[in-house]
């Protein structure tokens, strides 16, 4: 099935990345981007002393080659039963033991690869800048399928049972078999004429695919034939000029039982009933790093690098930390222990959940960390963007 509305093509020129919207907004403010204090007013915060309260161990670390610095590619790691498979621009995919780092299988896939792993118990599901989408066998690697979509995949593909959902740069989302590649209906949203690099990872789930799109909006589909189940605008674009109307929806989804939490650059965090696309609640919040859910709260860190808690029942905000303004931080994870953000001078720092002060901090790289950290089976793997993989245990 086809589906179309008008689309705008994106070429790169019109996706700007996280540093040049931070140099946008010194002009939208109505300062030059060469004024001294201007400039100061935007410096990421100093790191400050903190009582340490948890112990964190570093069980292996390895590197996984070429990365993605400067290149805003989502190769975030993702972990399969206790293994843990790893994506490099370079083209190679590995798989490894998630508790030793052991090498189960290294595959080249021969393109550059920008997205993925997405895995489910039988498939690993990897993409190119290119527009490849490449299906390996999680146990050997061996090759299962190779498609092709409409171009650069800068977001991990959506993998259900029966179906794949990828996501282009250029506002279309490609449905594939998930046993054979072929397609099976693609979808095209009207576009702005300029966006946040970035794309939010479809939702493949209960016979629905959910995605978030370059023009703020929630829309979700029925899997089998694309049929648009309901739509919903997560917030108005306001502002005079492009950049201020920017209102993507780039971070990751969250997903509890009936509902979803999802949050906009410009825009708003919103829970939305998966079921009807009804909102339960909106708070005023922009953030294009997307939601982190836990301990009964939904965790954001929004565009000045403010780490914010909210409960997921009714909205009212838990805690806020100004202390890591301007760092560039990752999505949050949550672990059962601490909140894991990393940030772009390569720390990673251990928030505690229940009131936003710091508990622990490490450091695994002068490279900056793009991809949030991964948390699975008790371990933690945090990976930088010059490729050095670190795997931690949180010991008390």
């Amino acid at each position: 099935m086809f589906r179309s509305s008008k689309a705008t093509i994106k070429s790169p020129i019109n996706k700007i990345s996280r540093g040049f919207i931070v140099l946008a907004l010194f002009a939208l403010s109505g300062c030059s981007i060469f004024n001294q204090e201007a400039e100061d007013s935007r410096l990421p915060a100093e790191l400050q002393a903190f009582d340490n309260a948890l112990s964190v161990e570093t069980v292996w670390k390895t590197s996984i080659g070429d990365g993605a610095e400067g290149l805003r590619y989502s190769l975030r790691p993702s972990v399969q039963d206790d293994v843990l498979f790893l994506a490099s621009s370079n083209g190679s995919v590995r798989a490894l033991n998630a508790s030793t780092g052991a090498n189960i299988w290294t595959v080249n896939t021969g393109i550059v690869l920008s997205a993925g792993p997405s895995t489910s118990t039988n498939k690993v599901i990897v993409a190119g800048n290119n527009g490849d989408v490449i299906a390996l066998d999680t146990k050997t690697g061996s090759e299962l399928w190779r498609a092709k979509v409409s171009g650069e995949v800068i977001s991990s593909p959506g993998l259900g049972i029966e179906q794949v959902a990828v996501r282009t740069a250029n506002g279309t989302m490609h449905v594939l078999s998930a046993n054979t590649g072929t397609q099976l209906w693609y979808d095209e949203q009207e576009v702005p004429t300029l966006s946040l690099r970035g794309s939010s990872m479809p939702l493949v789930t209960s016979g629905v695919v959910i995605t978030g799109t370059d023009a703020g909006k929630l829309i979700s589909f029925n899997a089998v034939d694309g049929g648009i189940l309901w739509e919903r605008l997560l917030g108005l674009p306001r502002g005079s000029t492009e950049l201020e109307r920017l209102i993507d929806i780039d971070g990751p989804i969250g997903v509890s039982d009936t509902n979803l939490f999802a949050v906009g650059f410009n825009s708003r965090l919103a829970k939305i009933d998966a079921r009807n696309g009804s909102v339960v609640w909106g708070k005023s919040v922009s953030s294009y790093t997307g939601v982190g859910l836990g301990l009964s709260n939904v965790f954001v860190s929004n565009s000045d690098d403010h780490l914010i808690a909210f409960s997921q029942e009714s909205g009212s905000q838990v805690w806020k930390s100004e202390e890591y303004q301007y760092r560039q931080l990752t999505t949050p994870t949550p672990t059962g222990q601490a909140l894991v953000v990393g940030d772009m001078e390569g720390f990673v720092h251990f928030i505690s959940p229940s009131d936003g002060k710091t508990i622990a901090r490490t450091k695994i790289s002068k490279a900056a960390i793009k991809q949030a950290p991964l948390y699975a089976n008790d371990m933690l793997y945090v990976i930088a963007d010059n490729g050095q993989l670190l795997a931690y245990k949180i010991t008390g």
